[in-house]
C-alpha cells in the first residue's frame, strides 16, 4: 500500500483460515476450478502482530471491545 509505510518496513504475511475455504459451486469445468480463502495479514517483521490494514483483525478488535 503507497504510503502506507516504507518500502523497507512493508512486507506483509498472509496466513490463510483453512476453516474459510470454499470452492465456487458456480465453476463446472474441472480446468477451471476456482476457490476463495480468508485470513489474516501479519506485518512481516515480528510476525505475530497483526497488520493495522489487515480488515478481519479491525473487525476482530472492535468486537472485543464491544464484549469488555
Amino acid at each position: 500500500m503507497r504510503g502506507f509505510k516504507s518500502i523497507e518496513e512493508s512486507d506483509m504475511i498472509f496466513m490463510p483460515d483453512p476453516e474459510t475455504l470454499a470452492i465456487m459451486p458456480w465453476v463446472t469445468d474441472e480446468k477451471q476450478k476456482s476457490a476463495i480463502i480468508l485470513g489474516d495479514v501479519y506485518e512481516a517483521y515480528g510476525g505475530k502482530e497483526l497488520s493495522v490494514v489487515d480488515q478481519r483483525s479491525y473487525v476482530a478488535k472492535s468486537i472485543r471491545r464491544l464484549h469488555s
